[in-house]
């Protein structure tokens, strides 16, 4: 079907098609402009509960992602750069998130925060910003597949409406901004089966790897699973496999160029730590998706989906002799993934068969692809209805009234997660009830309109063990069993009273206490050291091996009669030092060879017309 799309398509080429009334905008010439306005007012349809109930969603991941960003955003503030350890957030704990967790978009966040000045303007942005980004991406596909602009709009709409885009404004769930640029991966992917020539274009596939590495690194393991087979596929498909292998090769080289500090940042604390790995969920099949009847939701397609999602599947099983090879591998990839985030698998006992599967905890996790990858060949279905003439604009307006129920759903969902707000029971919109310090609703209410942004992240303490360090001797397996969420709150959260921590010039931490005995005795530290930190106890220099440490990490010293000093910092892996310019200079240098190769082609085709 696309390779028909795009014969009908190039025939047309020096023609725009003229606009049939109340049905299509131009097919190769979009309004960019009205695109943008219309993906803008749904983006804003979906939010505009919070803006008129001036509400935070505190949803489950809230306080984890906030002091995320507040780390970057303090981090920029004062020029005290770490890349490692949490100086300002996580109870200036030491600890590793940035490193781990998409470092890149972590510091683009913290300075959106020094824009904006309050964690509820922030929110309002950001979830704006997720849901059009989310529309943007899915309208670059279809628009890169030859969909026809009106069609593609509308599928831009139902996708940033779905459950996979819409449960980071709704729960915090970052899947949702690895949902809003998923689509962008799969346009290499596509044409990596159309081009049988050349089937990688190593930049067009370096970005969106790049923008997902950078942003949520699950998403991109997910994502690289689903664009496999188009190239392995494609593989089988190209004459030219050894060009094909180097392509590859330079698009993973790209890649590492322009994700060199997170590369070689991750690289460093994984390969030097045990890392406690995620808590298994033990009833994975309670958080799949189901089919229903009812509103997409995070574990429910709902009606509008569960319809599209079949209806192309058996529409494509119906016509399959005469559909494209390209086509086949978009929806039976598209419809494993729907199996796979399903209920229709005994998710309970997979992890049992397969440990690795507990790594992805949430099969809903998998739906972003089937709604990416579901959603095109049905833009592709209904292209295919003879340009919409008149007995076929029922399908049309069917479709674009689904996506209006579609974004009306996810208001109404925002909107029961904003009402929270104002009720005595602010944290019911998720599970921070039991994490809050702040009692007085009001009081929490205020903490997050303040411009001062900590008194937020003091007014809901939540104890994360994610990316800890466990002990040589002991497995993650034995960590978890022991309630690693207790153990964070009582080494770190609860046991910072007698504690004063400082972040020095040279952007370390300084903790100092005072012993009020006259002896030496053992004190367990709300700091988490690792194999590459630098320790310094009252003036001496002391290697993370000759420290004592808890089951998560957290540093055990002795402590002397009087007053101590403790001042930790990390040292990484010397090429980390070069990492920041390598990354630098790659971006740079390929904007510039893309300036000049569209400089160069454009005056190439400008020569080309004079002398014709």
């Amino acid at each position: 079907m696309l390779e028909k799309e795009n014969i009908k398509r190039n025939k047309g080429k020096s023609k725009i098609m003229k606009k049939k009334k109340g049905t299509q905008l131009s097919i190769d010439s979009p309004n960019w402009l009205l695109i943008i306005i219309v993906l803008c007012f749904a983006a804003f349809i979906m939010v505009s509960p919070q803006v008129y109930l001036h509400s935070v969603i505190l949803g489950n991941d809230i306080m984890f992602h906030f002091n995320r960003f507040y780390e970057t955003y303090m981090q920029i503030k004062t020029g005290n750069f770490n890349f490692f350890q949490s100086l300002y957030s996580f109870q200036s704990s030491g600890r590793i998130i940035t490193a781990f967790y998409g470092a890149d978009f972590a510091y683009l966040q913290g300075l959106l925060l020094i824009i904006l000045k309050s964690w509820f303007k922030y929110q309002l942005v950001s979830s704006f910003s997720c849901f059009f980004i989310a529309g943007a991406s899915m309208f670059w596909l279809t628009y890169k597949c030859k969909v026809r602009t009106n069609i593609g709009l509308i599928i831009a709409l139902l996708y940033m409406s779905s459950s996979a885009v819409s449960y980071y404004p709704i729960a915090q769930a970052f899947t949702g901004w690895g949902a809003a640029l998923m689509p962008l991966l799969f346009v290499p992917a596509i044409e990596a089966l159309k081009n049988k020539e050349s089937p990688i274009r190593p930049l067009q596939l370096a970005i969106p790897v790049t923008l997902l590495l950078s942003t949520h690194l699950l998403s991109l393991v997910i994502g690289i699973l689903a664009i496999l087979p188009f190239y392995v596929i494609a593989f089988i498909n190209t004459k030219n496999k050894l060009n094909m292998i180097f392509r590859l090769a330079e698009s993973i080289g790209l890649t590492m160029l322009f994700s060199a500090n997170t590369i070689i940042g991750f690289i460093d604390v994984y390969l030097s730590n045990k890392i406690l790995s995620p808590s298994p969920i033990s009833q994975m099949l309670s958080q799949s998706m189901s089919f229903s009847l009812e509103g997409n939701s995070w574990g429910n397609y709902g009606l509008v989906f569960t319809a599209i999602f079949f209806a192309v599947i058996i529409y494509f099983f119906l016509n399959w002799a005469k559909t494209s090879l390209t086509s086949k591998v978009i929806v039976i990839v598209g419809a494993f993934f729907m199996l796979l985030s399903s209920k229709l698998l005994p998710w309970n006992s997979i992890p049992h068969m397969f440990k690795f599967v507990s790594f992805f905890q949430f099969p809903q996790r998998f739906s972003v692809i089937a709604f990416v990858l579901l959603l095109l060949p049905f833009a592709l279905i209904l292209q295919e209805s003879k340009l919409l003439k008149d007995v076929d604009k029922k399908y049309y307006i069917l479709t674009l009234l689904c996506a209006l129920f579609s974004i009306f759903n996810v208001y109404n969902l925002m909107y029961d997660q904003s009402w929270h707000w104002n009720t005595n029971d602010l944290t019911a919109a998720g599970n921070n009830k039991s994490s809050m310090i702040e009692k007085d609703p009001q009081k929490l209410r205020e903490a997050f309109y303040n411009k001062d942004l900590n008194i937020a992240l003091k007014a809901i303490h939540k104890g994360t063990p994610d990316y800890l360090p466990v002990q040589k001797n002991v497995e993650s397996s034995d960590v978890l069993k022991q309630n690693p969420y207790e153990l964070y709150t009582n080494q770190i959260i609860n046991n910072n009273v007698h504690f004063n921590k400082t972040v020095t010039s040279d952007s370390k931490l300084r903790l100092t206490w005072t012993n009020n005995s006259n002896e030496e005795s053992d004190i367990q530290l709300p700091i988490i050291i690792y194999n590459h930190s630098t320790v310094t106890l009252n003036g001496k220099k002391l290697t993370p091996n000759e420290i004592k440490t808890t089951q998560i990490g957290a540093a055990i010293v002795t402590s002397s009669p009087g007053k101590n000093t403790l001042v930790i910092g990390y040292k990484p892996f010397v090429l980390f030092k070069i990492a920041f310019p390598i990354k630098i200079l790659s971006i740079l240098s390929t904007i510039i060879y893309v300036i000049y190769k569209y400089k160069k082609n454009k005056n190439n085709r400008n020569i080309k017309i004079t002398k014709d």
